[in-house]
Order: structure tokens, then C-alpha cells, then sequence
């Protein structure tokens, strides 16, 4: 078998030489052979200078990096405050403008109810008045409804998106299902992720018991 490693501890290293004796306990290791209680010996010899050189490479690496990561805290600490509160800021703004235009939107419901309403009273009316003159009813085709155009800034615009999600109503009858086959077993665990991209893909409430799938929208804003 070949020569166990070079001790590391013998050398007063620098990266040159650590390059050296990693690349020689590489070899070592490749050279090896356990054919006999003393090559076994041997190896788990060699194993333990590795180890052993292992541990001085990763204590020198965290001494070199140390101070890095220290500093990197030091920054992330100084600027989380300010993060954090711009992104409350974020989330406070986005949530309202979301509740006016869903607030819009219901609005905008009602009317076109109410439009529709008044055009099938039209309807049944000159139905009525055809019938009783003897004629064709003449049916006027209502103008479409006018959408809502989306609202921009001065210097940004906030689109919205529509989307589908879940939230789990009543996790008992969720895993119930679960148990009975009437909802995946990949859903075991509840992941937020996994019933969210079930509720994009069925688009439907009343999929699996315990688990309410919904349309929200989201807001992004463009700078």
C-alpha cells in the first residue's frame, strides 16, 4: 500500500503546502489498500491525519472569514430596522389600495346587475308590446359595460393580479380526508405551498374538506 500522509501538524503551512498535502492524501487514499489487520491500521491511521487536517483547514477558513461575517452582521443589524419598516410600509399601502379596488369591483358588480336588471325589464316589456300589436319584438343589444381603468401614479403604477389560494378552515377534517383519499397524501403536512398551488390549479372551492379555496389579488407596484 502507499505511505500514509505526511502529518499536517509537522508543517508550518501556508495555502501552497495545504494545497500540496490535500492533493497528497488524495493519492494516498487512492494508493491505499486494506488487505490485512496491519494495512486496516495503517488506513484508519491515515484517516485520523486527515481528519486532524481537515480540522486545521476549517479553523483557519473561520479565521479567515470571520471577521467578513462579523462585519456582514454588523451591516444586516444596522440596516434590518430600516427594511423592516419599509416593508411594513409596503405591505400597509399595497392592502389598502387592494381593499378599494376590491370595494371598486363590487361596485362595479352591482351596477352591471343593476344594468342587466333594467335591459331584461326592456326586454319583457316590448315582448309585451310586440305581442299585443302583432309584431317582432325589436331587441336593442345594451352598449358594454365601461371597465374600470387601472390607476397610476405619477411615477409608478400599481397592476394587479389575480390569484388563487388556500387556507385550511378545519385541519381535522382536512387529515380526515387525507386518511380517506379524498385529498393527496402529499398534503400530509399542510404546506402552505402545496394547497396554494393545488387551489391555481383547480381555480374551484369545495375541492377537499377542511381547505378553502379562494381568488384574491395581488398588487405589485412598478417604479
Amino acid at each position: 500500500m502507499g505511505n500514509a500522509i505526511v502529518k499536517a501538524e509537522d508543517y508550518n503551512l501556508d495555502l501552497t503546502e495545504w494545497n500540496a498535502l490535500s492533493i497528497k492524501a488524495e493519492r494516498t487514499a487512492n494508493a491505499i489498500t486494506v488487505d490485512s489487520d496491519e494495512e486496516e491500521q495503517m488506513s484508519i491511521d491515515s484517516l485520523g491525519e486527515i481528519k486532524r487536517f481537515m480540522k486545521q483547514v476549517e479553523e483557519a477558513r473561520k479565521g479567515q472569514v470571520e471577521p467578513f461575517n462579523k462585519l456582514v452582521k454588523r451591516v444586516n443589524d444596522i440596516f434590518r430596522p430600516i427594511g423592516d419598516s419599509l416593508d411594513k410600509s409596503e405591505a400597509i399601502i399595497k392592502d389598502k389600495i387592494k381593499q378599494w379596488r376590491i370595494k371598486k369591483e363590487e361596485i362595479r358588480q352591482a351596477e352591471e346587475k343593476k344594468r342587466l336588471a333594467e335591459y331584461q325589464k326592456k326586454i319583457a316589456e316590448e315582448q309585451a308590446k310586440a305581442k299585443k300589436e302583432k309584431r317582432e319584438a325589436e331587441i336593442i343589444v345594451p352598449s358594454p359595460a365601461v371597465l374600470p381603468t387601472q390607476t397610476k401614479g405619477n411615477t409608478a403604477s400599481a397592476p394587479t393580479r389575480k390569484m388563487w389560494k388556500a387556507e385550511v378552515v378545519d385541519p381535522a377534517l382536512f387529515i380526515k380526508a387525507i386518511a380517506e383519499g379524498k385529498a393527496p397524501i402529499e398534503a400530509i403536512e399542510i404546506k402552505a405551498s402545496f394547497i396554494n398551488a393545488q387551489a391555481k390549479q383547480y381555480k374551484r372551492d369545495g375541492v377537499y374538506p377542511g381547505i378553502r379555496f379562494y381568488e384574491d389579488i395581488d398588487v405589485s407596484i412598478r417604479s
